[in-house]
């Protein structure tokens, strides 16, 4: 949903004002680790709270939020998994980006 050949598609929803409901999932035939060919035990079943996390992030850092201010994103179960996972989602990052491994931010904001 984050490539660019879907953002016409979101232009359209903002045009039109209506919301775009996410649900992703996966099915079993996407392994949970990259030597694997499937999923063992069914765990690609629970896995939605980190598809959603990784949908919603993709589409944060995306732009797509700043392109399109008034997008309305409706995400199944409040949002999976990112509102538990918004501070280490930011604490990562940070750290990627600004290159800053040997610090957490955390502690320089203001409370």
């Amino acid at each position: 949903m984050s490539a660019p050949e879907f953002r016409p598609i979101f232009r359209n929803i903002v045009k039109h004002d209506l919301p775009v409901w996410i649900h992703p999932i996966r099915g079993p035939q996407f392994s949970d680790y990259a030597s694997e060919k499937a999923s063992e035990n069914e765990i690609w079943l629970p896995s939605a709270g980190r598809t959603s996390t990784a949908c919603v992030t993709r589409l944060i850092f995306s732009g797509i939020y700043d392109e399109l201010p008034s997008l309305k994103v409706i995400t199944h179960h409040m949002g999976g998994m990112v509102p538990f996972y918004a501070g280490k989602i930011d604490l990562g990052f940070d750290q990627i980006f600004h290159g800053r491994t040997n610090e957490n931010p955390w502690r320089a904001r203001p409370a």
